[in-house]
């Protein structure tokens, strides 16, 4: 009977090995190889901007507006069309027009085009940004489309109150000498515009060279260093716990060294 369990016990081993190991290929081997095709040796087909879209969301830790276009491409003309939403710049973006011609970088193989979780398009080339503007200041109002009232932060596996909450503010307006308008963002400490509210103007002032960069005026910004305070505080105290700790091992290697002979 002992020669029947090991020989069950080694299938068994041996089964969760290549079962780890397929899953394994699976879960990284195929993201990372169609990620490694489409940068090194794609396949190239030119496509059509169907539409644009931007989207406010979190990065990282912080705040931004997402910019995608979606195209329309045959990868195989034999069976018809396929759309690709894809992540660009903002130059690229500026310079897309419903009808716009893009050359699209893509994975030959269907199936896999179809799992939104693996990459396997891109934009080839990214479009030339447009004419720089001067660097000059501007003022203009705008109203309100989003607020998220941010009020905690994540801190290791949990998250803790900030001491300053702020508000992120998003809206749209067309810049001087522009004919599309942009969707901004800007941060401010939470109550300090008594009448911010989503459908209400709000006053700023951007630079012509960079538009997406905005301040809303009269907002205070305090978040900005008081909600690095936690964080300053526990450097320090980990500073000070290494310091007490250099301080002990030294005199402890003082005192037990053994006095030298006349």
């Amino acid at each position: 009977m002992t020669w029947l369990i090991e020989f069950i016990a080694n299938i068994v081993i041996k089964g969760l090995l290549f079962g780890g190991l397929l899953m394994g290929l699976i879960l990284f081997g195929i993201p990372l190889g169609t990620w490694a095709y489409v940068w090194l040796i794609p396949s190239r087909v030119e496509g059509t901007v169907q539409s644009k879209m931007e989207q406010v969301g979190k990065h990282g830790r912080g705040w931004t507006v997402y910019l995608w276009i979606t195209v329309k491409y045959s990868p195989n003309p034999s069976r018809g069309y396929e759309l690709a939403t894809i992540t660009v710049d903002e130059g690229t973006w500026d310079q897309c027009r419903a009808g716009s011609r893009v050359e699209i970088a893509y994975f030959p193989v269907a199936v896999l085009r179809q799992i939104p979780m693996i990459y396997t398009k891109r934009l080839a080339q990214p479009l030339s940004p447009l004419p720089l503007a001067p660097d000059a200041q501007r003022s203009a109002s705008a109203e309100v489309q989003e607020i998220h009232h941010i009020t905690t932060t994540r801190f290791g596996r949990g998250s803790s109150r900030l001491l300053q909450p702020y508000d992120v503010v998003a809206f749209r307006y067309t810049p001087e000498g522009r004919t599309e308008p942009v969707t901004v963002i800007d941060s401010v400490d939470a109550g300090s515009l008594s009448n911010l509210a989503v459908g209400k103007p709000v006053t700023f002032t951007y630079s012509m060279m960079r538009p997406r960069v905005v301040k809303i005026a009269g907002g205070r910004r305090d978040y900005k260093w008081k909600n690095y305070d936690d964080l300053l505080m526990l450097a320090g105290l980990i500073a000070l716990a290494l310091l007490l700790y250099i301080v002990i091992v030294h005199r402890k290697s003082r005192g037990g060294a053994s006095p030298r002979l006349a």
